[in-house]
């Protein structure tokens, strides 16, 4: 048997230490919805502030929902990147003025 060694082409598709990470596409202070996995709020997304960025996960704050009862401080957690997502696009400035109520 003879060995042969070639070079490959490199492939359109990089390594996966060739990707930039996905967190590069959040920025502490933006906000973000997080999907929510608790029971009784399994797939509601949920608005927050990205407080730190950390290697696969993300410290945000969610300013609608008081860390205790009684609290001014709000609740912060730290989420998995993957139920991160960014804000949708505002509406079209002529959206509301197209929509008409139903007789």
């Amino acid at each position: 048997l003879r060995v042969h060694s070639c070079k490959l082409a490199r492939s359109p598709f990089a390594a996966p230490e060739e990707v930039d990470s996905p967190l590069g596409a959040f920025a502490v202070g933006q906000r973000v919805e997080v999907m929510q996995e608790d029971e009784g709020y399994e797939g509601a997304w949920f608005v927050a502030e990205v407080l730190e960025l950390q290697k696969e996960a993300v410290r945000v704050m969610y300013p609608a929902f008081a860390a205790e009862e009684g609290s001014d401080a709000k609740l912060e957690d730290t989420v998995q990147l993957r139920r991160l997502r960014p804000m949708p696009p505002p509406p079209a400035p002529a959206f509301s003025g197209s929509v008409s109520a139903a007789a």
